[in-house]
């Protein structure tokens, strides 16, 4: 060692690229010593690796039709076809179960036929049914036999004059509305096996190599290309006879690399190949050729190499190194100092370039990042601000026009009670702080439904459940009367007869407090219903709040927004409502307990 650090650096560059070149002969007769051997292994494995290829698309193509025949058999409208005896109910399941499997059969162009089977061998059919392909499957095979049907693929399953065979893939349909679980039936999915096809033929790259996927009794479902008889079933009787992964056998007068894949967790069908080995040799020598040219490409680089680099370079480099690893708050104080003039000292004048920007923009982001932060709080203040501005004249607007109704009746009485209330209201909702507590809230609840019930004399009931541990919590100021308020206009008013609403509250895992407004009114028709929930997953996305005016449904519009704005997702409100039979509006936020002054 003290000789090679006495030497000039140009000297001990030549020196490591005449080790290296010694290194890489070396290196190239030990290569061609061991060449045929490793590059027949590595043939080897590359044939493994291809059968893995192969298994691994006959298990996504196992599995896929496994989801297939689990979705069906797991469907309801299956459980209820087999299960129902009302002629009228069978027929809206069939037509449900249609649509299901016109479904399937776009997703998996593999599958031909889907039917149903009952314990008593009665088979249910739909669109798209072969029946002359399943009557000739089934007069082969008894495929619809009850006492024949056991879970699993069968397969091969030949039909007509079709070369490609056919599987079945059988589910039992148990009866999961009952407690005994019962058996219904059988859900069989028919299908080609034409991908396992491909992928036996597109992975066969060699011109004499057979692939094959066998079943359990050692028959051929498919191969990717046709072979002499005799041989194939010789080549099969090997594969079974060893439990080998790969070994070598004559067959035929030719020497064979065989190889079997471990059977299909969802199946027991085997990958199975055969390659004869002068397939092999050929590949072999290609390779020999290459790599001679590559080890001899590499020491003309190597010589190359060692005469052009001559100059002095360590030092500088290692200066620049010692530098970067002084770490950030060494580096963005200081500069690299390099007296060489050379394309390292241009590399230290820009490293410095680049430390003194880093510097300046670090500077300028931090200073931006504050002023975006005031900025964005402000705009966060103004927009809640402004959906609180919306709620009070459209309560206002209603309100008085509940009490100018009182005033033609004559009722001075309830005029007076229902003004001291409004009042009350009015108070609540623009003075003070934008949180307040539970119990706040509710007692501006009561005074609206003491309003309500003075102008609609016994037509509603209402009932308020609100646990006490939940009144001391804090939520955001008039958010329940826009609820009670849509409730009672929209759903119990146009209802005719007497109308029920409740409030309550829980909470939920000591975190979040969730609200439900039920009311037994009219309800909301289905497609106002969606539209109005896809407007409430529009809205968080708005940025200008003035944007809500163009909802229906204001107020629920504008609680969502504020409960978002406020708390993000996945808080919010959630509407649910069918014709006649009412509507439920529930609300969730944080549970949080109002700061102590």
């Amino acid at each position: 060692m003290k000789f090679y650090h006495r030497l000039s650096l140009s000297h001990q560059i030549h020196l490591l690229f005449a080790i290296a070149v010694v290194m890489t002969l070396g290196i190239s007769v030990g290569f061609y010593y061991v060449t045929f051997e490793s590059l027949r292994a590595r043939e080897e494995q590359y044939m493994y690796d291809m059968m893995a290829q192969v298994a691994q698309k006959t298990e996504d193509f196992t599995a896929s039709a496994d989801y297939l025949a689990e979705a069906v058999a797991d469907a309801s409208s299956a459980v209820h076809l087999l299960r129902e005896t009302n002629k009228t109910k069978k027929w809206r399941y069939r037509q449900s179960l249609n649509r299901l499997f016109s479904d399937i059969a776009r997703s998996n162009s593999s599958v031909t036929n889907i039917v149903l089977l009952d314990t008593t061998g009665k088979v249910y059919g739909f669109n798209g049914l072969d029946y002359s392909l399943v009557n000739r499957l089934d007069s082969l095979y008894s495929l619809f036999s009850p006492d024949n049907c056991a879970d699993g693929f069968m397969a091969p399953l030949y039909a007509g004059d079709k070369d490609i065979p056919y599987y079945a893939n059988i589910r039992t349909v148990y009866d999961t509305g009952t407690y005994e679980n019962r058996k219904l039936g059988f859900c069989i999915i028919i299908g080609t096996c034409d991908p396992l096809y491909e992928a036996c033929r597109n992975t066969s790259s060699m011109g004499s190599s057979l692939f094959m996927i066998l079943n359990d009794k050692g028959e051929v479902i498919v191969r990717s290309q046709d072979a002499d008889a005799a041989a194939e079933r010789d080549i099969v009787h090997s594969l079974l006879s060893r439990g080998e992964a790969l070994f070598s056998a004559e067959i035929d007068g030719k020497k064979y690399l065989l190889s079997q894949y471990a059977p299909l967790p969802s199946t027991d069908w085997l990958i199975a190949s055969a390659v004869p080995y002068r397939e092999f040799d050929s590949g072999l020598r290609e390779f020999r050729n290459l790599a001679l040219l590559s080890v001899l490409f590499l020491l003309g680089i190597y010589l190359l190499l060692g005469h052009m680099t001559v100059s002095s370079i360590t030092v500088p480099l290692n200066r620049i190194i010692h530098f970067i690893k002084r770490g950030p708050d060494y580096t963005l104080r200081n500069h690299v100092e390099i007296e060489e003039r050379n394309e390292l000292g241009y590399l230290a004048d820009q490293i410095n370039l680049m430390l003194d920007q880093i510097s300046e923009l670090t500077d300028t982001a931090l200073r931006n990042q504050t002023r975006m932060y005031a900025i964005e709080l402000a705009h966060h203040q103004a927009r809640l601000s402004a959906l609180q501005s919306q709620i009070n004249p459209h309560f206002l607007y209603n309100t008085l026009d509940a009490i100018q109704g009182l005033t033609y009746l004559g009722r001075i009485e309830d005029i007076r009670t229902a003004v001291s209330s409004l009042s009350a209201i009015m108070r609540y909702s623009i003075k003070g702080e934008a949180m307040v507590r539970v119990s706040s809230e509710l007692l501006c609840i009561r005074k609206y439904l003491q309003i309500i019930d003075i102008r609609f004399v016994n037509r509603f009931t209402f009932h308020i459940s609100i646990p006490d541990r939940v009144m001391d919590y804090e939520m955001p100021r008039f958010l329940l009367q826009p609820l009670v308020e849509n409730a009672i206009f929209h759903g119990l008013e146009p209802k005719t007869g007497k109308g029920t609403l409740s409030l309550s509250s829980e909470l939920r895992g000591n975190s979040v407090i969730h609200f439900r407004c039920a009311d037994d009114g009219i309800g909301i028709a289905p497609e106002e219903l969606e539209r109005l929930r896809g407007r409430l997953l529009d809205a968080p996305e708005s940025p200008d709040p003035s944007l809500a005016e163009k909802y229906d449904g204001i107020g629920l519009t504008n609680i969502h927004l504020r409960l978002r704005l406020l708390y993000g997702s996945p808080y919010g409100l959630s509407i649910e409502s069918a014709p006649g039979q009412g509507t439920v509006i529930c609300l969730d936020f944080p549970a949080t307990v109002p700061e102590q002054v």
